[in-house]
């Protein structure tokens, strides 16, 4: 198979559908990243969607292959794959041969012209000379893929096979799509407010891509719905910060989620509890009063105002003395529109 053939075969119906459904397929994928869900079934899900993603691909080649050639084209079969190869060669020299030009472009010239091919063929960089000859590399093995697939589809019982597979494939791909525009309309059309819930990690767990195509990792935590059970959560290091080499088991973390739009609960953000964090030194140290502030000032970022408020309280008890700045944080309260915790923490002076 030649390049015109090549691009007479894409522009055809049936391999445009197919390169539009593998385009969704990878939107939806990546949808599965942003809209998570927590439990075992969705990472399942999350694996399943990156397999169907390298199916939707190979869709898409399948119909290169068997697609019918325009007539068109075919005249300048014969000529293009000579040119193709002579074009793809002519750029693995020119990779090399960059070093070279670059001298000969600071030698005086009677053409102005040639000598400003010769710069800007010697001032390519090292990356564009990389991409350059991996270009050029690919496309070679490129065609001789083509080249044999186009013989082995031409068999009849191969060409038979090649069309079932390719429904089977459609069809699964079509309704993998709908199943996560479903999830995806569950939460963009969502306008519940966030809920937090507090947590721990119990293990970590993940898999590597081949070649350090990034990784997949997820967290089983402690569920904040049925005590003693325990919830898998899909991490997103980008979003949640935190990676899956620093989420040690029996870190506290916070899950910030969402009704959903058809009710089924979305996971929006996974944290470091830091409030929890401090709190478990409190526990071994409860007169640190800078420990305790930094706490009470982490609570109120996360406008943990009873929780506040009770860690003001145990700081009183600490430092009588302190009540100034007790009084702050119940002028904070009030500002915050919380008056009850503010008037617990003004009476808890008083006293």
């Amino acid at each position: 198979m030649t390049p015109p053939g090549l691009v007479g075969r894409i522009v055809s119906v049936r391999v445009l559908t197919a390169a539009v459904l593998s385009a969704l397929t990878f939107y939806f994928t990546c949808a599965l990243f942003t809209y998570r869900l927590p439990g075992h079934r969705f990472v399942l899900a999350v694996a399943l969607g990156l397999a169907l993603s390298a199916v939707s691909v190979l869709v898409v080649v399948g119909r290169v292959f068997t697609a019918t050639l325009p007539s068109f084209v075919r005249p300048l079969a014969g000529h293009a794959e000579n040119f193709i190869f002579l074009l793809v060669v002519n750029l693995i020299i020119v990779s090399f041969l960059a070093p070279v030009f670059r001298v000969i472009a600071l030698t005086p010239m009677r053409s102005p012209v040639v000598q400003r091919v010769f710069g800007v063929a010697g001032g390519l960089s090292g990356h564009v000379l990389l991409a350059l000859f991996a270009a050029g590399v690919a496309v070679l093995a490129w065609v001789l893929v083509l080249r044999v697939g186009d013989r082995v589809v031409r068999w009849g019982p191969a060409r038979g096979l090649a069309h079932g597979l390719d429904r089977v494939a459609v069809t699964v791909l079509v309704l993998y799509c709908l199943a996560v525009g479903a999830l995806a309309a569950n939460s963009v059309l969502d306008t519940s407010p966030a809920v937090e819930h507090g947590s721990e990690i119990v293990t970590v767990s993940g898999v590597s891509g081949p070649f350090g195509l990034g990784q997949i990792s997820w967290a089983d935590v402690r569920s904040w719905t049925v005590p003693g059970q325990i919830e898998r959560v899909l991490l997103i290091a980008q979003r949640d910060q935190l990676r899956r080499e620093r989420a040690l088991p029996g870190l506290p973390v916070r899950v910030q989620m969402h009704a959903g739009f058809l009710g089924l609960p979305w996971i929006t953000i996974v944290s470091r509890d830091e409030a929890r964090q401090l709190e478990q030194v409190l526990e071994a140290v409860p007169t640190a009063a800078g420990l305790r502030k930094w706490l009470i000032s982490t609570l109120a970022d996360q406008q943990r105002w009873r929780e506040l408020r009770v860690h003001a309280e145990a700081h009183l008890r600490a430092y009588p003395s302190d009540q100034e700045w007790v009084l702050l944080i119940a002028k904070g309260l009030r500002e915050h529109g919380q008056p009850d915790e503010a008037a617990a923490l003004e009476r808890a002076v008083q006293q």
